[in-house]
């Protein structure tokens, strides 16, 4: 079924990172919903410690929040993004101590 005039455009990605890839810093107009399918993926938002999720684990992340998200170092992961009503503003790097952090 189609969305229905009115309705927020939600985007759905699949995403697989290698052991250690990352996105760079970056923000979303709308809220993002990570669902993580294999591996485990490393996310951070700004202020906070970076942190670990699992295979059917989802993390939300609020719009606005600066934040990045990719894979552990030591495994690849896989997630599924949903963005809903989103535009994204890409950022500067994340630096190897806060990738470690």
């Amino acid at each position: 079924m189609a969305n229905e005039p009115g309705d927020p455009p939600i985007k759905i990605f699949r995403v697989a990172f290698e052991p250690g890839a990352r996105t760079d810093w970056h923000a979303h107009s709308g809220p993002q919903l990570l669902y993580i399918v294999e591996g485990r993926c490393r996310v951070q938002a700004w202020g906070k410690p970076a942190r670990d999720a699992g295979p059917g684990d989802t993390v939300y992340i609020a719009p606005d929040e600066k934040h990045w998200h990719g894979a552990a170092p030591d495994t690849g992961t896989v997630h599924i993004a949903v963005n809903i009503n989103a535009q994204t503003t890409w950022m500067e790097r994340v630096r190897e101590a806060q990738y470690g952090g």
